[in-house]
């Protein structure tokens, strides 16, 4: 059965374009994606959730997340952009104590 297949005959949902920052706590790798997100009610009346990239069917990136460069599921999710950003200011040159601010974002503090 095709992901497609799951949906309703009078069910159309909208496709949301939702981008998740990672950081590996184990490695220390950190990543961007883009989902396409559908939310929909399937034919049981039960509300399920599609994520696919590239156009393909992947798990929820807010369930399970797995480091590319490790395999660790110690994962923590970021606001979109922080990791670039990080890298922008670990490559710039950035001073020592410029440091604590990046890793503010990387802990969720403002």
């Amino acid at each position: 059965m095709s992901a497609i297949d799951e949906f309703t005959s009078h069910t159309v949902p909208e496709v949301l374009h939702e981008s998740y920052a990672f950081t590996c706590l184990d490695c220390g790798l950190g990543w961007e994606k883009q989902y396409d997100v559908q939310h929909y009610i399937d034919g049981t009346g039960v509300q399920r959730t599609l994520c696919t990239v590239d156009g393909d069917r992947v798990p929820s990136p807010l369930t399970r997340s797995e480091c590319a460069g490790c395999g660790s599921h110690v994962i923590r999710i970021l606001r979109a952009g922080t990791v670039e950003h990080a890298h922008r200011a670990m490559t710039s040159g950035a001073r020592p104590m410029e440091l604590p601010s990046f890793l503010s974002l990387l802990h969720g503090s403002k």
